[in-house]
């Protein structure tokens, strides 16, 4: 999927006249997420996502939006980003103010958008014309189809990598993706951390309120994990009573705020009028460990001591 939305966003640059840069966003269930650039650097990008809503008002026009067709904006794009409800650090982050002139399609397929196309200059704000939003909607339908292909086998990986009760990733995607993400923080000379958390007070849920309950219990916890998320981060379930979080660019004082935070939203939760709590271990690269089965290992290891030592959390 990667190369194919690097070559639809490729082609689009080539044939759109006054394209000279652009980058190409996927629908990830009510959000948008960056899959191709070009003229910017995908790894910076990576982690910043944009809601359905901030995208339908950065469009402009909800009609051309339902019917998959562009728009071009040519001045204050900063300005209108904002006003769109982009945060600073987005604007930050997508390097918004560099652009002078955008021409943005969204993609349709059977009545949902499944990606949006945006095509940049750099230079002249007068870049896109008649010519450019033709061109455009020319090329929407095509690469609507492929798309669609597309994100079918996408939601297929992702359901076999997707904890059904929980819906947050499980362990064969953590797998996956700490590999990932440490190969990138080793690239780009930036912290990575883990965490790794237990449950504390589940079991007893289970056993006096039966398994309904402890299900009820965990979907609450994954619930109360998400709330809690830096944007950025990432959450799983590794099975039974046990999630884990990666975060990117977090070193260990910041995976211990982290896990402060995700310790007091676990013990807020109450079912059944009991209570849960959480044990957490934090690791971090490269300081504590520079591959992913050490970072891993140390991190349970710590996990295993706050449980030992009556702790919510130990990174040492």
């Amino acid at each position: 999927p990667e190369a194919a939305y690097r070559r639809i966003l490729e082609t689009a640059v080539a044939m759109v006249p006054g394209a000279e840069a652009g980058t190409l966003m996927a629908r990830q269930g009510e959000a948008f997420v960056f899959r191709a650039t070009q003229g910017f650097d995908l790894e910076a990008l990576q982690g910043v996502e944009f809601s359905l809503s901030q995208q339908q008002a950065w469009h402009g026009d909800l009609e051309r939006w339902e019917r998959g067709l562009p728009r071009v904006r040519s001045s204050a794009i900063a300005e209108a980003s904002l006003a769109s409800g982009f945060t600073e650090g987005q604007v930050r982050d997508a390097q918004v103010r560099e652009i002078q002139a955008n021409l943005h399609l969204p993609i349709r397929y059977g009545g949902e958008v499944l990606a949006l196309l945006n095509l940049d200059n750099l230079h002249d704000p007068l870049a896109f014309d008649q010519d450019s939003l033709r061109t455009a909607q020319l090329f929407a339908p095509v690469v609507a189809t492929l798309l669609h292909n597309l994100h079918y086998r996408q939601r297929l990986e992702e359901a076999a990598l997707t904890d059904v009760l929980t819906g947050l990733s499980n362990r064969r995607a953590f797998d996956r993706r700490l590999g990932e993400e440490l190969e990138r923080a080793r690239r780009y000379a930036y912290p990575l951390s883990l965490l790794v958390m237990d449950l504390s007070g589940f079991k007893a849920i289970n056993d006096r309120l039966g398994h309904e309950q402890g299900d009820r219990a965990l979907q609450a916890v994954a619930q109360a994990l998400r709330q809690q998320r830096r944007n950025g981060d990432s959450l799983y379930r590794w099975g039974g009573d046990e999630f884990a979080a990666i975060l990117p660019h977090a070193n260990l004082e910041g995976a211990v705020a982290a896990g402060a935070r995700y310790h007091r939203a676990i013990g807020a939760l109450e079912v059944g009028g009991m209570r849960l709590g959480v044990n957490i271990g934090a690791s971090c690269f490269p300081t504590d460990a520079e591959d992913s089965e050490s970072l891993l290992r140390l991190a349970d290891n710590r996990m295993y001591q706050a449980k030992s030592r009556g702790m919510p959390l130990s990174a040492e």
